[in-house]
């Protein structure tokens, strides 16, 4: 897991050498770093200052930058797409190396149709149970349809398999409704450890409307969605709003 403070340091104290770069996994842009200094170190020395410069705001901006936004970019990009590369099967369990489902689930999560990426994400880990990935889209994609109970056991079972990025889940806004649940404070509380996960089961699925699958009724909660990123809506008037179309 990649730190931005880290990052920062060594853009301010090595960025000039592009270390920075390779910590973040931008291969070819510590290379390209490295033969800039040493192009510039060799003809034009006094470009080598300005080169610092650029690093020193790139360190600035990793500092100033939220903690939710760099592990977008650098950790966890778009929606927690799957990084297959580097990572190990679990015991016992099928290793998907491209799971078809996260795809198409995200494809969905980012249209607002939470439900449909649902059952996308919900195919998906039919594929590959214990992935750690899938188990986080689907508590977020529970929490934005207030599904507490279901949000909380995918994110227990996230944890389970290894996702350790807790100040994501103090700060993502999909997960905004989950954290006013006591279940996440207890959670908190614990620092982020369950202790008996092996009773943990998945709760059976609440009655709900079927009206909820209704395309009008998807395009409300987009425009609401909408209205909510460009500033119009606080986070409490989106809920407000939101529970008056769920009913």
């Amino acid at each position: 897991m990649k730190n931005k403070y880290i990052a920062a340091l060594l853009s301010l104290f090595l960025g000039i050498f592009g270390l920075h770069k390779f910590y973040l996994g931008d291969i070819k842009g510590g290379i390209f770093r490295i033969l800039l200094f040493l192009a510039l170190s060799m003809f034009v020395e006094d470009w080598v200052f300005v080169l610092w410069l650029y690093s020193l705001m790139e360190s600035v901006l990793f500092l100033t930058m939220s903690t939710e936004k760099f592990n977008q970019k650098y950790n966890e990009p778009n929606l927690h797409e799957s990084r297959p590369w580097g990572r190990q099967p679990v015991a016992g369990t099928p290793f998907i190396k491209d799971n078809p489902y996260i795809k198409t689930g995200n494809e969905k999560y980012k249209d607002y149709d939470y439900t449909g990426a649902i059952e996308e994400y919900t195919k998906g880990l039919a594929l590959s149970p214990n992935d750690k990935v899938l188990h986080f889209n689907m508590a977020c994609a529970y929490s934005l349809t207030e599904d507490a109970d279901k949000s909380m056991y995918h994110l227990s079972k996230a944890i389970e398999n290894g996702y350790n990025d807790f100040d994501t889940l103090r700060t993502k806004d999909d997960l905004a409704f989950l954290r006013v649940q006591p279940e996440f404070q207890e959670l908190v509380n614990n620092n982020f450890r369950y202790t008996r996960p092996q009773e943990r089961t998945e709760p059976a699925t609440r009655p709900k409307q079927e009206v909820q699958e209704m395309p009008d009724l998807l395009e409300q909660i987009k425009l609401l969605n909408q209205r909510r990123e460009r500033g119009e809506l606080t986070d409490d008037e989106y809920f407000i709003e939101r529970k008056k179309i769920l009913g």
